[in-house]
């Protein structure tokens, strides 16, 4: 039985578009992990803000019970001057008032103290009746000039690595 049968078989040596495509999907991809660094240094930036609100309320708390302490002897010894007829009773009822008003902020400082906990709460997850407060009296210097360290952030900072690779991306397509 003398059949024949052929086959053909065609395939390109080059798809140039299905190339470009897949060098597009790369920077995409880098593209991405650009955005994911910059998204870490925001959520970064946000916990040490909020941290540092945090040390700065209950700073604000510290004070406020040193002054009152402060200021609570020195009305006890107007009173006690005041019962020997030394002192103005007007002098007493603003030293007073004045204790009232530390014991308002004391609570304003206290509420805000509140507040900055929680922000820092929803931040990281992580519930905190207190923070630790920074131990360091002085810091290093800085290495490098302005200039250097302007230089730096325009080459290191994953946002506009991102956007230039959105841009290459697009390109490419």
């Amino acid at each position: 039985s003398g059949s024949r049968a052929g086959l053909q078989a065609r395939q390109a040596l080059l798809d140039l578009a299905g190339y470009f495509k897949l060098q597009g999907a790369r920077i995409s991809v880098v593209q991405s992990e650009q955005q994911h660094k910059a998204a870490r240094m925001a959520l970064s930036g946000d916990v040490v803000d909020r941290y540092l609100t945090a040390l700065q309320a209950a700073d604000e708390i510290t004070h406020l019970l040193a002054e009152k302490e402060a200021v609570e002897s020195q009305a006890k010894r107007l009173r006690f001057m005041r019962e020997r007829a030394l002192v103005k009773v007007t002098d007493l009822y603003e030293v007073e008032a004045y204790i009232q008003g530390l014991l308002t902020r004391e609570i304003e400082a206290r509420n805000n103290r509140a507040v900055a906990l929680e922000r820092l709460r929803e931040t990281t997850g992580l519930a905190a009746q207190q923070v630790a407060s920074l131990a360091r009296e002085s810091f290093p210097g800085v290495p490098g000039k302005e200039d250097q360290w302007v230089s730096d952030a325009a080459q290191n900072n994953p946002l506009l690595l991102a956007l230039q690779h959105a841009i290459e991306a697009a390109r490419k397509l």
